[in-house]
């Protein structure tokens, strides 16, 4: 979707679906509020990144 839209990614450290592979891998690991953050995280980047495709041309 990042390719579609040309959105830049952000210059964050740690990419959100990096973090969210790690974090699946040790999910057994991880309280349920690291889990929920996670997850938050992925979804809140799937929307944006759809939002901005459907606006794109």
């Amino acid at each position: 979707m990042r390719e579609q839209t040309g959105a830049v990614e952000a210059h964050r450290g740690r990419d959100v679906l990096i973090e969210l592979q790690i974090s699946s891998e040790r999910a057994r690991d991880l309280s349920p509020e690291e889990v929920r953050g996670a997850l938050v995280d992925a979804a809140d980047v799937i929307r944006t990144l759809k939002i901005v495709l459907e606006r794109t041309p």
